[in-house]
């Protein structure tokens, strides 16, 4: 199989041992844009408008309260602290003054709160990782359609959690057609049901070694039985959501 740098990454996340290669992939790029956010984007002015209209969502803010970087995370913060202030003290006066019935449905006060809730619900690494996310599940499609030696790999995965098991049939109707499509379909439901099913009879192991009866039993497999199977059903579990 000849490597590209787009096949690159693919291939390590499909040679990682894991439940889901495509949420393997999407943590290392999800590391990768926090150390960005503190370190090489501080010197774009691009990034930094980027940064100071749309800010961070809690489970990223908490990702970078983690880097040692405190500097560089308190000049993201001034700039964007800076942004919401103005904000706010530009509608004080719009409101108070404000004319229009609360009931209205074009309500000033409602136009502001919707504003406010951009600030608190968008963030730019979010944002970047739909769209890495969305290219990644292409190419992979496309190198499962070009190379028989990627598609003996794809078979021979782990599966994947059932967000990128869904993903991947939307993006395989969208990137293939008639029997390739239908091929796809069959290889990617088949490993799926399989991996399910290996899961599933680890899970119910590890809460039989609760059991009295089992309690000298071998473990098996399902020592991390519970991480794994909560990988599977809803994909890697950021650090603020253990």
């Amino acid at each position: 199989m000849k490597e590209h740098i787009y096949t690159i990454p693919i291939n390590d996340a499909f040679d990682t041992d894991c439940e889901c290669p495509v949420c393997q992939f999407m943590k290392n790029e999800e590391k990768q844009l926090v150390e960005y956010t503190l370190g090489a984007s501080m010197m774009e002015p691009d990034e930094r408008l980027l940064s100071n209209e749309y800010g961070y969502c809690k489970h990223h803010f908490s990702m970078l309260l983690n880097e040692p970087n405190k500097l560089s995370l308190a000049l993201v913060l001034e700039t964007h602290l800076a942004e919401i202030r103005k904000s706010i003290e530009d509608d004080k006066d719009v409101v108070l003054n404000s004319k229009k019935s609360v009931f209205s449905k074009d309500n000033v006060l409602e136009n502001c709160l919707d504003k406010y809730s951009h600030f608190t619900s968008g963030c730019v690494i979010c944002n970047k990782l739909d769209k890495i996310e969305e290219k990644f599940i292409d190419n992979l499609i496309e190198l499962y359609k070009k190379e028989e030696e990627f598609k003996t790999k794809f078979k021979n995965c782990k599966g994947f959690c059932v967000p990128h098991f869904a993903k991947l049939l939307k993006h395989g109707k969208k990137c293939l057609s008639g029997d390739k499509l239908t091929e796809f379909y069959k290889t990617i439901y088949e490993l799926e049901i399989s991996n399910l099913s290996r899961v599933q009879e680890d899970i119910t192991w590890f809460t039989k070694k609760f059991d009295f009866r089992f309690a000298d039993a071998d473990w098996k497999n399902s020592r991390d039985a519970v991480p794994r199977t909560t990988e599977k059903v809803i994909g890697y579990v950021k650090k603020d959501e253990k």
